[in-house]
């Protein structure tokens, strides 16, 4: 039962930044699901769940300040095309890091990222914290890769196109986050914000989340 708990909490904001209704819907499931089976559990189970579940609010709160702040500010984007993004066992420059990542989760949001090397991307580049949750229960950690990725394939909401913003920094230089815009075949436009951490010497990613929409900065002739 904690394995799976602690599963379904880390991957449900996971799930959240990659967008498209038949994901949603099958996150809003299994929430639902582990819900009703929490409620028989026993009064120390609860209390496992509610610590579990306050790590992630202090994780958020920043982000949720990050978010409010999204909503009115005007930022300037940069394609990623024009970034040559070289694959790396581990990167020490953060906005090396940040291509790869922003070009990693498109792949993922497009069906194209199989179970097995979502969870090598979180072995390899996952930060401390989410490791150890993911890896809690490894082979339920599988099941529900394998359930995002045909999920996206059948949802059949292909990104063909996208954007990121600068990396901003918080002020011990450890943390940063961007914002990316994806634009769908069909023109629907999906926004996320993407945090990443220095642990040693080497940038990690940690967290994925929507984001209220922005407004991009007109580049100047």
């Amino acid at each position: 039962m904690k394995g799976k708990v602690l599963s379904i909490l880390a991957f449900s904001i996971f799930l959240a930044g990659c967008g498209g209704d038949a994901v949603s819907q099958e996150a809003n499931k299994a929430e639902k699901v582990a819900t009703k089976k929490q409620s028989s559990e026993k009064k120390s189970d609860m209390n496992e769940d509610k610590a579990i579940e306050a790590f992630y609010e202090v994780r958020k709160r920043p982000m949720d300040e990050v978010n409010k702040e999204a909503a009115t500010d005007e930022v300037q984007t940069k394609d990623p095309k024009a970034y040559k993004i070289v694959p790396a066992d581990h990167y020490t420059n953060a906005m090396d890091f940040q291509y790869f990542v922003g070009e990693y989760l498109q792949n993922f949001y497009n069906g194209t990222i199989s179970d097995k090397d979502m969870l090598k991307f979180y072995q390899n580049y996952g930060s401390k914290d989410r490791k150890e949750f993911i890896f809690s229960n490894e082979a339920n950690s599988k099941k529900i890769f394998h359930t995002i990725v045909k999920e996206r394939k059948k949802a059949k909401q292909i990104v063909e196109s996208y954007v990121l913003t600068d990396l901003e920094f918080d002020d011990t230089g450890n943390e940063a986050y961007f914002y990316r815009k994806q634009v769908t075949e069909d023109g629907k436009e999906i926004y996320n914000v993407t945090t990443i951490r220095k642990e040693g010497r080497y940038w990690t990613f940690d967290m994925d989340e929507p984001s209220p929409a922005f407004i991009e900065k007109e580049e100047t002739k």
